[in-house]
């Protein structure tokens, strides 16, 4: 596989060289020696992996990581080549070829421009290409030049592929160039025309033939025949010789086709499936070939008979059962010859036109291609009308059915169990939502406080309702009171008290009926306290709003401060003013209500435990629609799991000369849509069904009655909303369960199709990116549309169920006439003086000691989670390996005494070089592993890396005469501006042609010490020393794999003066493993010099661990860890932005 890539970054390297037009300092002919030694590699390498896909079809874990293996590898062979013929197109003139060849492997790129109309024929090891007119094919000639690339191997590259043993012929491809880029082509007007060597052994050892004699009209021959795979079309060719009479023309012949059952006389008369040979020569199928292909034509054998696949229909069915078809043979009706004896050879050949399709399920398919009539046993024809698969569509993951239907589920239960949970999980939330939505039911109507007796006239009654913020602890169990002020006078002191109902929770919507003995006029404010009783009775007040009845007039009043000693300012009433169009249009206000509002109601998951009690959708409804969504979302998570990995990454763009990487790819985009077109549409039809449905009629049970006092009230129908009949709620729970069931069932076969790993992977994958949705996603989008909304849209929100809520057709407003005495109903003052004091100090102290046991627990579950973390990561091996690392590469002699760069060549030599090349045994005996440290346990992963950083040569400095014998040159200390990133030829002195610009794009895989390379090419980091900052670039030398070839290398290093004057930083670098441990170490051996002639030496060695055996304790860990750091995050700066936001801070 890194052969590949390998090889795959040297072809990319060479394509932007030659797209870039760099390449006018290097001969074509050097361009040309490297790409077809690239092209050699990558043909070796795709032989391999088809060899050895070849010897591992087996179905063992270890045989499907190595098909995987071959996968990769061959999409990116794929793409090398792909990066070759590219840089050939590039540097070819129109109306010109280029050819790469190797013995099994063949590529042909031809130019030419877009406006010639006739047909191309092309011819690639035998294998030969009839194309329509290129203007056909690019749908227009804006682009100019026009080429096709053309691509056949004798081998077949995809062997990895579950169905490749049915592939019995030479693999080719065709694709078509339009400017620049490739084009995709599809559904062709006229199609293209392939002929195909086949496998000559394996065909002989395939074709089916049968030799019989007639010499009579009654005579015939029947075949039996089995397909052996379905969906393919049949050649039919027969070969006729007359016995008695050669000089005879050939007779006519007819042939009929019949499955299940032998052919008789009369079926050769009502029979679709039945033709007469031979073909008359005006109609045999004809391939015309222009002036370009010798100027001949090839036509179809007039004893020949297609028979296509969809007219045969061949099923999996009649494979299974080996069903028996037939084929007849006897003289013709209209044949005027006299029938003699005549001996009919009869060959079937079964025939597939497939296609490999590698963007999406990696099997070889046959959509758009068809088997031509030019079918021999010795040549495959085919016709396709596209030359590629991808068309703005990504097809989900296939279906095993055969393997999914007879799987053993105890093997792999992981998609049964994964559906069973989400039912369980659904069970069990749902006897609590109906727990709540009981409760729920006690709070919504508009009710009289207890003890309020209503004026009889309806001119001085008001609907009052109260918002309780959504903060934590928001709701009350205080009693509260309040009075109603306007112009013309003021309410007395009402006690909103209900006994029948829980009033002032966190979040609710209390609303009272109350009336004023007086005329108020225009409200002007009300007045709200509490009496500071029970166990909780801070309250955060966000909004009250007062309707009055008979003219309808609605006041706001919005608060969104607390009521509690413990908070805000300590206040337990206020007054709060009517609010102005500009303070409902308040951005903040807006805002918060919108948030609360989506959180609480909008957004179906939350709104199960935030629901609003006076909504129509209950919790239960809300859970239904949350099982059936979450059923959607697992079957199309699963439907596409790992198809975007089948395509290519999106090619990088270029903006102001930088290169970006896109993050996003077409398919992945697609992949997106149709994800959302399997899940939203039902989904959203079930919540609006359940959102909209009326509220089921029903009349009072005989026997239970109220005694009521009717309030006329002016209903109007403005702003009401059209509802659905009832029985809609009975629709949506049917459709979300149903839903449910088909998501869940297909859900389970996929992963018994997938097999026990990827079932695993997927779930794991699944369950990750739901949680993270669910907990980081969901809440930030939620919030961002509220803070969009509310920008965009000054309007304050309105409720599902407006308030205040008015009686519907079968609905009074209810007041129990046994009216409780007046003592015990009275508004409480709230408590004032010392009591009030001494309550807001104990309610202080009671907070802190709250806030601190949860900042104590918080404190200790973080710390715990943390250290279990930690250790878990950690080895208590780890401090002997450094040791042991430490002391062989820091050992004789010593890293510390560096003291100028000749004493480094002696450590590097005499050191390090010994001790990571194996020395040897404690009994003398030498040691065979190569990069191997004294232990013989720790080896390195890779050849050890040295990495130079140095300063430019200073161009406008020149040195005294009287230091001319002292120092040759001025030298710069180090500074990221005084950085040397030339390329040089061997030594410091020999400058080559290349840019700083050509060095950033250069992605050669094999680095010269010579040139510079980047530190995004390196994977370099910062290093912060005792002389500068070094970035992660440099010159970079790799040494040798054996002792030999390390020594070679740094003596070539050291003759031509790789460290001089000018070098700042050395860094040694490389990568350890220690299987025994279980553990890998990095180290950077830093050594500096300074222009002084000082040098510093600096050891960074960390030891990790990749692989744990606690991989699933860890990732919760870790993701505890993340919830708290968020958590933290949020609280803290929270509290730092009110702090910055603050009057006084801003005034300071």
């Amino acid at each position: 596989m890194q052969v590949a890539r390998g090889l795959e970054l040297s072809a990319e390297a060479m394509k932007m060289l030659v797209e870039n037009d760099t390449t006018a300092s290097i001969p074509l002919n050097d361009i040309k020696v490297v790409s077809a030694n690239i092209f050699t590699g990558l043909t070796i390498l795709l032989q391999y992996t088809a060899a050895s896909a070849g010897k591992d079809e087996g179905s063992s874990l270890e045989d499907q990581e190595t098909l995987e293996v071959n996968n990769e590898t061959a999409r990116v062979a794929f793409k090398a080549i792909s990066n070759v013929l590219s840089m050939y197109y590039a540097l070819a003139p129109d109306n010109e070829s280029a050819t790469l060849e190797m013995s099994v492997l063949h590529a042909k790129i031809h130019k030419e421009p877009c406006e010639d109309t006739q047909k191309k024929v092309f011819t690639v090891n035998d294998t030969l290409f009839v194309v329509p007119a290129f203007n056909t094919l690019a749908n227009g000639c804006e682009a100019g030049s026009f080429g096709v690339e053309v691509i056949n191997s004798d081998f077949n590259p995809f062997r990895y592929s579950e169905n490749s043993p049915d592939v019995g012929s030479e693999v080719v491809g065709l694709t078509v160039w339009r400017g620049r880029d490739r084009t995709p082509v599809h559904h062709l007007p006229e199609p293209v025309d392939m002929i195909i060597p086949r496998d000559t052994q394996r065909t002989t050892s395939t074709v089916y033939k049968h030799t019989g004699r007639i010499g009579s009209s009654d005579d015939i021959i029947v075949v039996p025949f089995r397909p052996q795979r379905a969906r393919t079309a049949l050649t039919i060719l027969l070969y006729v010789t007359s016995t008695s009479h050669a000089d005879l023309d050939l007779p006519h012949v007819q042939l009929v086709w019949r499955k299940a059952s032998a052919p008789t006389v009369d079926s050769f008369k009502a029979n679709n499936w039945t033709t007469v040979l031979p073909v008359p020569q005006a109609r045999l199928y004809t391939l015309q070939l222009t002036h370009t292909y010798n100027n001949t034509n090839l036509t179809s054998h007039p004893y020949s008979w297609l028979l296509p696949s969809e007219a045969l229909n061949v099923t999996e069915l009649d494979i299974q059962d080996k069903t028996t078809f037939y084929l007849g043979v006897k003289y013709a009706a209209e044949d005027t010859i006299t029938p003699v004896e005549t001996e009919v050879t009869v060959s079937i050949l079964e025939s597939a036109c497939v296609y490999f399709g590698e963007d999406s399920s990696h099997l070889w398919e046959s959509d758009g291609c068809k088997v031509g009539p030019l079918s021999n046993t010795t040549h495959l024809h085919c016709r396709c009308d596209h030359l590629t698969k991808f068309a703005g569509f990504v097809p989900p993951n296939p279906i095993n059915f055969d393997v999914a239907l007879s799987a053993n589920i105890a093997e792999n239960p992981m998609g049964l169990i994964a559906v069973l949970s989400v039912f369980g999980l659904f069970l069990l939330g749902l006897l609590m939502a109906r727990k709540a939505d009981r409760t729920d039911l006690t709070k919504v109507g508009v009710t009289t406080p207890i003890g309020h007796k209503l004026n009889p006239d309806p001119d001085y009654h008001y609907i009052v309702t109260v918002y309780t913020g959504f903060r934590l602890d928001a709701g009350t169990t205080a009693q509260v009171s309040l009075t109603v002020f306007g112009f013309r006078g003021e309410s007395e002191p009402l006690a909103l008290r209900d006994d029948r109902r829980q009033l002032f929770g966190g979040g609710s919507v209390d609303s009272f009926l109350v009336s004023s003995e007086e005329w108020l006029g225009l409200l002007t404010h009300v007045h709200f306290w509490h009496d500071n009783a029970g166990p909780s009775p801070g309250w955060f007040l966000s909004k009250v709003v007062i309707q009055h009845v008979c003219s309808g007039r609605v006041d706001y009043f919005i608060c969104n401060k607390w009521l509690a000693l413990d908070e805000d300012d300590g206040r337990i009433n206020r007054m709060v003013f009517v609010a102005s169009p500009e303070e409902m249009a308040d951005v903040s206000n807006l805002i918060s209500e919108r948030a609360a509002k989506d959180f609480h109601d909008g957004h179906l998951f939350y709104s199960v435990i935030g629901r609003p009690a006076r909504s129509p959708f209950t919790r239960a409804q809300r859970l239904a629609c949350c099982m059936s969504t979450v059923y959607s979302a697992m079957l199309a998570n699963i439907m596409f799991f790992r198809q975007a990995d089948n395509f290519d990454p999106p090619e990088p763009i270029r903006i102001m000369g930088v290169e970006m990487e896109l993050p996003i790819s077409l398919p992945e985009i697609m992949i997106a849509i149709e994800s959302a077109a399997i899940v939203f549409p039902i989904n959203a039809l079930i919540v609006l069904l359940y959102r909209n449905a009326a509220p089921k009629q029903s009349s009072m049970p005989a026997g239970k009655h109220a005694d009521t006092k009717d309030v006329k009230t002016q209903k109007t129908e403005q702003g009401r909303r059209c509802r659905l009949p009832w029985w809609t709620t009975t629709v949506a729970g049917l459709l979300a369960f149903a839903v449910s069931f088909v998501a869940a069932f297909f859900t389970v076969l996929y992963t018994l199709s997938f097999g026990r790993d990827k079932a695993e992977a997927w779930f794991t994958t699944f369950l990750a990116s739901f949680v993270t949705d669910m907990i980081l996603i969901q809440p930030v989008k939620v919030l961002a549309a509220a803070v969009c909304l509310g920008l965009l849209i000054r309007k304050p929100t309105t409720e599902e169920d407006p308030a205040p809520t008015e009686p519907a057709g079968d609905e009074e407003y209810l007041q129990i006439e046994a009216e409780q005495p007046a003592p015990e109903v009275a508004a409480r003052t709230p408590p004032a003086g010392e009591d009030l004091a001494r309550d807001r100090a104990h309610r202080i102290r009671r907070k802190r000691c709250r806030h601190l046991l949860k900042e104590m627990l918080l404190y200790g579950t973080f710390l715990s989670v943390l250290m279990v973390m930690s250790y878990t990561e950690r080895s208590s091996l780890a401090f002997h390996m450094n040791n042991s690392i430490r002391r062989a590469l820091e050992g004789s002699p010593t890293f510390l005494k560096i003291s100028d760069p000749a004493s480094y060549w002696t450590w590097l030599e005499q050191g390090v070089l010994p001790a990571v090349h194996c020395p040897a045994w404690y009994n003398g005996r030498s040691c065979e592993d190569n990069l191997t440290l004294p232990d013989h346990l720790t080896r390195a992963i890779s050849p050890l890396q040295l990495r130079q950083v140095r300063t430019r040569q200073e161009r406008d400095c020149s040195v005294p005469a009287a230091m001319a014998h002292v120092v040759a040159g001025c030298l710069d200390e180090y500074s990221a501006g005084e950085v040397d990133t030339g390329s040089y030829s061997g030594s410091w002195g020999v400058a080559t042609n290349y840019t700083d610009h050509d060095n950033s794009t250069d992605n050669r895989t094999v680095l010269s010490p010579w040139d510079y390379t980047y530190g995004d090419v390196n994977n370099g980091f910062l290093y912060v020393g005792d002389h500068g900052v070094y970035s992660g670039g440099g010159y970079t030398a790799a040494l040798g794999g054996t002792l030999n070839d390390s020594l070679r290398t740094l003596a070539s290093l050291r003759s031509n003066g790789w460290l001089d004057n000018r070098t700042r930083a050395v860094f040694m670098e490389a990568v350890l493993y220690n299987p025994h441990a279980n553990l890998f170490g990095v180290v950077t051996m830093t050594t500096e010099f300074s222009i002084t002639g000082r040098v510093s030496t600096a050891t960074e060695l960390v030891i990790f661990r990749i692989h744990h055996d606690g991989q699933v304790l860890l990732l919760v860990l870790r993701m505890v860890l993340i919830i708290f750091l968020l958590f933290s995050l949020v609280r803290e700066g929270g509290c730092s932005i009110c702090l910055l936001l603050h009057p006084t801070y801003l005034v300071v």
